[in-house]
């Protein structure tokens, strides 16, 4: 818990800053960036985590990696959670960085299970619906399909689950059936 409240404390310091120079969706790129990279190589990752490797050795590795490539705000804050021996959670800051831009910016991920792939015209209607009825600015749609859905759709997002699925119709039906009494 302590781990998350620092994290979420570093997070929100970079957004505010980022907001107040004007800055937050450069800032959002290079975050989304150091994430996909700390993501995608657990070996960056036990580096800065390990106590053994000093801390001006690891700023090099992510001087190495990032300076070129992501703004001097974001690096600057990469150096400070360096010398105060946070870059551990670096990891942790980028995840809850990457929350607290979506919640400001009204943007919703939403996962949607399909028996078979979306037609750009039906992901751009599933979209727009979602938009109204969850009051969203953007909405992140992640796609999956399971063809045992037979038809129809899931909707995943926060703690809510809407199964439209005939798969699920069906055993409803049939639940309802055997309650009933009828074989």
């Amino acid at each position: 818990m302590l781990e998350f409240k620092t994290s979420y404390r570093y997070a929100k310091s970079l957004l505010d800053l980022s907001v107040k120079d004007n800055l937050l969706n450069t800032i959002y790129k290079d975050v989304i960036l150091v994430n996909t990279i700390c993501r995608n190589n657990k070996d960056l990752v036990l580096i800065l985590k390990s106590p053994l490797i000093d801390g001006d050795k690891k700023l090099r590795i992510l001087k190495k990696i990032f300076y070129d490539k992501i703004n001097n705000l974001t690096f600057s804050f990469l150096d400070l959670i360096n010398k105060k021996g946070r870059l551990s959670l670096l990891l942790d800051i980028t995840e809850v960085f990457i929350l607290e831009y979506k919640k400001v910016n009204l943007i919703k991920d939403v996962k949607i299970t399909t028996a078979i792939s979306l037609s750009d015209e039906l992901r751009d209607k599933f979209k727009k619906i979602i938009k109204t009825v969850i009051s969203c600015k953007k909405v992140n749609l992640i796609e999956s399909i399971d063809k045992s859905l037979i038809g129809g759709y899931v909707l995943s997002f926060d703690d809510k689950k809407l199964d439209e699925s005939i798969k699920n119709k069906l055993s409803l039906l049939k639940s309802n059936f055997l309650n009933s009494g009828i074989k």
